[in-house]
């Protein structure tokens, strides 16, 4: 389960998007959590509602719309 923060981390007055939390990778079937990893990434607001990645501690990637 990610959570989701609103943060102006640049001081830039837009809130930036931060997601957090642990990741589950399963078996093939999904019935087994094989891995838990850790799971940072920051999206900076570029106006008008859009997002461009900043930063991402995993491989595993979110998409923002």
């Amino acid at each position: 389960m990610l959570k989701t923060d609103f943060v102006d981390i640049d001081g830039d007055g837009f809130l930036d998007l931060v997601l957090s939390g642990i990741i589950c990778f399963t078996d093939e079937k999904g019935d087994k959590v094989v891995r838990r990893e850790a799971f940072v990434c920051i999206y900076k607001c570029c106006g008008k509602q859009r997002f461009r990645k900043i930063y991402s501690s995993s491989d595993f990637d979110v998409e923002v719309r």
